[in-house]
């Protein structure tokens, strides 16, 4: 059972985050899209996660996590990807499939260590694909215990002592810039940061 537990990701840890978008699946028919990649990389299961700092694609399937499968599943996604854009992508099989989802959800993988957010979109991820179907009981079970590790990690642990995430800590950074309060802001991007970092300037007048 573990060893059918694959991903395959690209993070701020090992690529400019401009790059990013070059992995992701651009559509909007998103669940059509990875309908088709299960079916074309014969995969059981997909979580899909995309956020500014990775994309990340969590599988369940008997195939083998060969260089081959992992390069033809991502220019089936982008076919303008070279070979310097593939040497930057991670992928991990059986329990160190698992224990990166772990490390993902309770935030020891992110840009900012200790952030929350990640684990809310995780969770949105896993609900979007689970109502389309993508995933299954593989992936629930992983999720289930993905979740009471994330939960305990920032119970027990002093990641969570400081409520930290991009947008606050870019937000401070405004904040010693002494930014006139008039000032006109003009966001670009329409993402989860973005809408986050909009609440703020609001909230501060």
């Amino acid at each position: 059972m573990l060893e059918g537990y694959k991903v395959i990701t690209v993070t701020h840890n090992t690529i400019h985050t401009g790059d990013i978008g070059k992995y992701l699946i651009v559509t909007e028919e998103l669940s059509q899209s990875l309908q088709d990649l299960k079916v074309q990389h014969s995969i059981d299961e997909l979580l899909y996660l995309n956020t500014c700092n990775r994309a990340m694609y969590f599988l369940y399937s008997k195939s083998n996590l060969s260089k081959a499968f992992t390069e033809n599943f991502l220019k089936s996604i982008n076919p303008k990807i070279n070979q310097d854009d593939l040497e930057k992508v991670d992928s991990y099989e059986g329990g160190d499939a698992i224990q990166h989802l772990y490390e993902v959800a309770s935030s020891i993988n992110s840009l900012v260590i200790g952030e929350r957010e990640i684990f809310r979109q995780l969770r949105e991820a896993y609900d979007f694909c689970n109502k389309e179907s993508l995933s299954g009981d593989f992936i629930r079970i992983a999720m289930r215990t993905c979740v009471e590790v994330a939960k305990e990690v920032y119970a027990n642990t002093g990641i969570g002592e400081k409520r930290v995430s991009v947008v606050s800590l870019a937000m401070e950074k405004l904040r010693q810039g002494k930014i006139d309060p008039n000032a006109k802001v003009l966001v670009i991007g329409a993402g989860q940061t973005n809408k986050l970092a909009c609440k703020f300037l609001a909230k501060q007048g």
